[in-house]
């Protein structure tokens, strides 16, 4: 997430910017930043029955969710990642240059996994 994605959700969570880095993020190993998981690998800022806490300020990453270059990589890396997220292949269709423009910039590293 981008610095100012950071301070956003600082604010949004009342934790001074400082905490809020120590507490709920963590660095990747190409030097991004990124929200801490769960133990069960869900964000730290997901909850089963509200659903995102903080959806206003989420990260670009979360915005361009499930058009990532990772999961558009092959009709297997999307099959992959809808098993586990009860949100995709049910919501309106969009057009192939949108989905195009939010691959291009997904808020993600671009490692195909």
């Amino acid at each position: 997430m981008s610095a100012a994605e950071a301070e956003a959700i600082a604010r949004q969570v009342g934790l001074p910017l400082e905490e809020f880095l120590a507490r709920c993020t963590r660095w990747l190993e190409d030097g991004a930043l990124s929200l801490v998981e769960k133990p069960n690998l869900e964000c730290v800022f997901w909850d089963r029955e509200q659903g995102c806490t903080i959806y206003p300020v989420r990260p670009k990453q979360c915005r361009t969710w499930p058009f990532w270059r990772a999961n558009l990589a092959s009709p297997a890396h999307w099959t992959r990642a809808s098993v586990a997220c009860p949100g995709m292949d049910r919501g309106p269709l969009h057009e192939a240059g949108a989905i195009a423009e939010l691959v291009a910039d997904d808020g993600t590293s671009g490692a195909i996994l």
